[in-house]
């Protein structure tokens, strides 16, 4: 009769202990799952500033195209400016030497 109260004396002493490891499993569970959430939240968080970078981004190149465009335009009326610019001092040279012709 011994025997058997001290072997359910030491099953019940197991039960305990596999008790107290489940409700500690449960607990760090929990926890994990708490710690999820967050990680799933902080994920969201960065989705959504990233969908923010991409839409600056967008508006950043079509300025840096329309930029682009502008600058091409300048270099092309330096361009003609330069032309013209050139032609005036041909035609003041040639005026110069029709003076010094004619007042000789």
């Amino acid at each position: 009769m011994k025997l058997i109260v001290n072997k359910t004396h030491s099953t019940m002493k197991n039960e305990g202990k596999i008790l107290e490891l489940l409700a500690d499993m449960a607990l760090k569970q929990d926890h994990m799952v708490e710690e999820l959430r967050t990680v799933k939240e902080d994920l969201s968080n960065v989705k959504s500033e990233i969908s923010k970078l991409n839409a600056g981004m967008t508006r950043v190149n079509s300025e840096i195209v329309k930029l682009n465009l502008q600058t091409s335009e300048n270099t092309r009326a330096i361009f003609k400016l330069s032309d013209k610019v050139e032609l005036l001092v041909d035609h003041e040279k040639r005026i110069s030497k029709l003076e010094n012709i004619v007042l000789k």
